[in-house]
């Protein structure tokens, strides 16, 4: 239930993804005024907007065609007061994420954002996969074409190869936060990106399982800020100390 976390999983129709970052929307459109939100993949529903919903079918948010970043595959759903039941007046979106297996209930909280530096680690917290680190970072200057109704030339994105040879992401984790930790004694996490996609996928996976299902130890994530700055209206990380 509301106030909703960083990666949970989330469903519209028969497709799966995971909510990102929450967000503070410091300029928002005129059309679509809202004051917080919460950063996923653009490519979940086939790049359109409509409603999301949890795995319970309560209502999680509205993907808006006003706020998103196309060649960084990112977009915020928002809150509807008339699908929700909750006034925008209350908070929607919350700074936590949740952290463990696919199926784990603890939350962390997020104090900050960090950039990528080639040859630092990453952990993901995918809904369907779980919580994995020891993702290295190998690229931070990459371009990739999904195809499907996807711009060509979607970046520059991260790319990560798991270091301890662990499958850490898949199909239904895109939309999910990629992060570090704040230290070993806190429960706090930094931000770090919204996973985008895998290469060299295969039927071998961690979590959560479904036929056909693609997993890698290779994935590539739209890093944080940059992210932020292409939705644009004014987007800044919701953190416990901003919110």
């Amino acid at each position: 239930m509301a106030p909703y976390a960083s990666g949970g999983r989330i469903k519209r129709g028969g497709g799966g993804c995971t909510s990102g970052f929450s967000v503070q929307i410091g300029e928002p459109a005129p059309d679509v005024v809202k004051s917080q939100g919460m950063m996923f993949a653009n490519h979940c529903g086939a790049y359109g907007p409509g409603a999301w919903t949890t795995v319970s079918n309560n209502f999680f948010g509205n993907k808006s065609s006003q706020y998103v970043a196309r060649y960084k595959d990112v977009a915020l759903m928002v809150n509807d007061p008339a699908q929700s039941g909750v006034s925008d007046s209350l908070r929607f979106y919350y700074p936590q994420m949740f952290l463990g297996a696919y199926n784990s209930g603890t939350r962390w909280i997020v104090v900050d954002g960090q950039v990528p530096v080639v040859g630092g680690a990453w952990c993901f917290s995918g809904s369907y996969s779980g919580t994995f680190c020891y993702n290295t970072i190998t690229d931070i200057n990459v371009y990739v074409n999904y195809g499907g109704g996807a711009p060509s030339g979607i970046g520059p994105l991260v790319e990560t190869v798991n270091s301890a040879n662990l499958i850490p992401v898949g199909q239904g984790d895109s939309g999910g936060p990629a992060f570090n930790f704040q230290s070993p004694n806190t429960n706090g996490v930094y931000a770090t990106g919204i996973i985008s996609g895998i290469r060299n996928g295969s039927y071998a996976c961690s979590g959560l399982q479904y036929e056909n299902r693609l997993c890698s130890g290779t994935a590539l994530i739209s890093p944080i800020y940059p992210a932020m700055s292409a939705i644009d209206r004014g987007v800044r990380l919701m953190t416990i100390t901003d919110y």
